[in-house]
């Protein structure tokens, strides 16, 4: 995003007795409402930067096709630890270390319902292709679970492993730190 906007791109966090970056670029395939620097020509750069502080650096490439998130995969094999893809909210099954040494996976899912549309109820959801009628997405509850990677990272900044995560959670609305009244974590209003 252009300089003075909100938030940051990157940071580089103490974990443990090691710094590791933490780099987010939005892709721009099907991105047309933004214009961003082109995260192709922009990692370079900011890989200079973090690099003097740390070896061991994750991106995560917020995309919406494959071949946009393989296509930074090959670009950063070797120079990242790994490229975790987001956006699609669907976990899949590529994770793999690249002959240079970076791990990757196109999509880490999301923590949430798997008994839903991307989250939301799947009535709501089905009823809106089938009417065009646009109508409010409803949270759903069903099925929750946690979707992720854990990647493990030499202290020369090279994935030695990656492994897919899906583990089912027990909590439901209502459980402590959720809020009583409308089903809502706490902080969270039904607006929200």
């Amino acid at each position: 995003y252009p300089p003075g906007n909100p938030g940051r791109g990157w940071r580089i966090y103490d974990v443990g007795d090691k710094k590791v970056a933490v780099i987010v670029l939005l892709g721009q395939s099907g991105f047309t409402r933004v214009h961003l620097s082109n995260p192709y020509t922009f990692l370079p750069e900011l890989l200079s930067r973090v690099k003097q502080e740390t070896p061991i650096v994750i991106l995560d490439y917020h995309a919406t096709t494959t071949a946009e998130k393989y296509s930074m995969f090959h670009l950063a094999d070797g120079k990242l630890s790994a490229v975790i893809g987001t956006h699609t909210r669907a976990l899949t099954a590529d994770e793999t270390i690249l002959p240079g040494g970076t791990g990757v996976i196109c999509d880490t899912g999301r923590t949430g319902s798997s008994d839903s549309v991307g989250g939301m109820e799947i009535e709501t959801e089905v009823q809106k292709f089938l009417t065009a009628i646009p109508e409010r997405s409803k949270d759903a509850w069903g099925g929750l679970e946690l979707q992720g990677v854990i990647v493990e990272v030499g202290d020369d900044g090279k994935t030695t492993s990656i492994e897919r995560l899906r583990v089912k959670c027990d909590a439901k609305p209502g459980a402590a730190g959720d809020s009583e009244e409308d089903g809502q974590p706490n902080g969270a209003s039904a607006d929200s």
